[in-house]
């Protein structure tokens, strides 16, 4: 039975400098690809990405793209395509250097193509399935998943439950966020909140991320005398209107990892709101970052397993009044409480470390003989 040995994955991880100016790569989704594929390397399979600099169409966009060294982070071996940025000629132009690529690529047996979501790519392997039955997997975050896939990760427990279609997939939602930390004990008077995520777009739809509830809930609060520190990419009108009235609130923009894991061992709570409208499909990574730091985290059921129960405070229901009150319990909590937080909090990084699902990956792939 042939053993996995090497993963290419078609798309790029890029470094924190880039990712704080991209407007069209998600911060979340290169942090989870990062941890991936580094852990695999753990384990002595060796990593190829093949993969774009993203960035909206011109004329949003730059008209021509080229890719620079800079930009992506040296763990991996890095195939970097340049393009220009013209809507519909690029999705074409990518789609034949793509396959271009695959089909003078050197395959050797133990190899594996890896995709997130449905996209181009897919048709792309689909192709090369049929010439050279490449096997591939796609890893579905939150888009509808593409056909004859040999394999499906989920990242979410409802869409991999959903899904009733006889297919070789497994639920992975991810790995515990492992920073290197002092964890010093921090002497201060008021009780910090603290969001790290997606702050949205002042132009589209709004409510997608949660924050705004967040912001309603947080202006309800009977506590006054706390803090709310928003860290992320994006932004917001109620956000912006909140911070020039309320000076509790403290928007940090996309700060690096370093002095985000400073800033949030100063948190008491960490909430999660990202509601079940348009996130359906969604798995909220916030949380892996969350778990580090041994506290009280707040979130709403959205795409979460049931092993997430006894370690998050999960809120009954999506209203604001819920998250509120939620929020004012949870900070009022005594030291014995905020103890069996933290050891409850231990217990789960343990058994769901990167490294320990990377092994669930490689054993699924080679069990389930995804070769065949």
């Amino acid at each position: 039975m042939t053993k996995l040995k090497r993963i290419i994955f078609l798309h790029s991880v890029f470094t924190e400098k880039f990712i704080k100016t991209s407007q069209a790569v998600s911060a979340a989704s290169n942090l989870w690809s990062f941890n991936f594929l580094k852990n695999l390397k753990y384990h002595k399979i060796k990593v190829i990405c093949a993969g774009i600099e993203h960035n909206p169409s011109w004329p949003k966009g730059k008209f021509y793209i080229k890719a620079s060294k800079k930009n992506y982070v040296y763990n991996f071996v890095n195939k970097k395509f340049n393009y220009i940025n013209l809507y519909l000629f690029k999705t074409i132009y990518l789609f034949y250097a793509y396959l271009n690529y695959l089909l003078n690529f050197t395959f050797k047996k133990g190899d594996l193509v890896v995709i997130f979501n449905n996209s181009f790519i897919a048709k792309v392997l689909q192709l090369l399935n049929f010439y050279k039955k490449i096997p591939w997997v796609c890893i579905v975050a939150d888009l509808n998943y593409p056909k004859k896939a040999n394999g499906y990760v989920y990242l979410n427990w409802n869409y991999f439950n959903k899904i009733k279609k006889k297919q070789k997939k497994l639920f992975l939602d991810g790995g515990i966020y492992e920073f290197k930390s002092q964890f010093q004990k921090i002497n201060k008077k008021v009780p910090t909140i603290i969001y790290s995520g997606s702050i949205g777009d002042i132009n589209s739809p709004s409510g997608y991320t949660g924050l705004e509830n967040l912001l309603e809930a947080f202006s309800k609060l009977k506590i006054k005398n706390i803090n709310l520190w928003i860290f992320g990419k994006g932004e917001s009108k109620k956000l912006n209107l909140l911070i020039k009235n309320d000076k509790r609130v403290k928007f940090y923009g996309f700060v690096n990892q370093k002095k985000l894991i400073s800033l949030c061992e100063y948190a008491d709570v960490f909430i999660n709101p990202r509601p079940s409208k348009i996130n359906k499909f969604n798995f909220p990574s916030k949380v892996l970052l969350y778990l580090n730091f041994n506290k009280p985290i707040i979130s709403n059921k959205i795409g979460l397993h049931p092993k997430y129960n006894n370690v998050l405070f999960i809120l009954k229901n999506e209203k604001i009044d819920t998250l509120a009150k939620k929020i004012e319990e949870v900070i009022s909590f005594n030291k014995k409480k905020l103890n069996t937080v933290k050891k409850n909090t231990i217990k789960f990084k343990q058994q769901n470390s990167w490294n320990f699902q990377t092994k669930k990956f490689i054993n699924w792939i080679n069990i389930e003989n995804i070769y065949k």
